[in-house]
This record gives C-alpha cells, sequence and structure tokens, in this order.
C-alpha cells in the first residue's frame, strides 16, 4: 500500500517553458559513425516528467482501489481506471506516444 496519499504531495508539476522544450539534444554516436535518425531532437524535458507524473497519480489510485479495505472492487471501479489509462495515453504529446523522440529522459519514460 502506498504510504502517502495524494492530498498530502505538495510539490506541484512542473511548468512547460518551450524555452525549456526546444532546447536540442544531439543524439551520441560513435566516432565515424552516421546514425539513421536525425542528429539533433528536442529535449522535452518538462513535458516527459508532466506525463511520468500523471502516470505515476494513475498507478496510485489503480494500487489504492486494489488494496482498499473500505470497499469491495468491483468491475465499474476497474472499467472506470482503466478508462483513465487509455485517456493519459491518448493524451501524450506526439513526440512521446508516437517514438519520434529517442532522448532519455523519453526512453526511460517508455
Amino acid at each position: 500500500m502506498p504510504q502517502i496519499r495524494v492530498k498530502d504531495i505538495k510539490v506541484h508539476k512542473p511548468i512547460i517553458v518551450d524555452e525549456i522544450e526546444h532546447e536540442k539534444w544531439v543524439v551520441y554516436t560513435d566516432a565515424g559513425s552516421k546514425s539513421p535518425e536525425p542528429t539533433e531532437q528536442e529535449s522535452n524535458l518538462r513535458l516527459v516528467f508532466t506525463a511520468f507524473s500523471d502516470l505515476s497519480e494513475l498507478i496510485h489510485q489503480t494500487v489504492m482501489l486494489l488494496y482498499s479495505e473500505e470497499s469491495p472492487l468491483n468491475g465499474h471501479d476497474i472499467l472506470a481506471i482503466y478508462t483513465k489509462y487509455l485517456q493519459w495515453y491518448a493524451n501524450l504529446p506526439d513526440q512521446l506516444r508516437l517514438g519520434q523522440n529517442s532522448t532519455p529522459v523519453v526512453l526511460f519514460a517508455q
């Protein structure tokens, strides 16, 4: 069971700042080899962190739902949390969902 309730978390998610999101990241390659992928990509640091935070909140809700002793688990609750996961995935930015970005933070989130 999670030991921290969501309402007790006082840290705010980062504000998306375009200058930070559009900073270029260069793909690491071996000396002399050419990468088939673009060599420069946007970093999307805060965007990835925000998506990862949203996913963590969903996982927290799921664990609380599965192990709660307050109310028995039912099909409606399972369908509701599943729908939230689908909505989370549908709301992912294209850089994360479509695999167009291979920066370390995006790969970590995937």
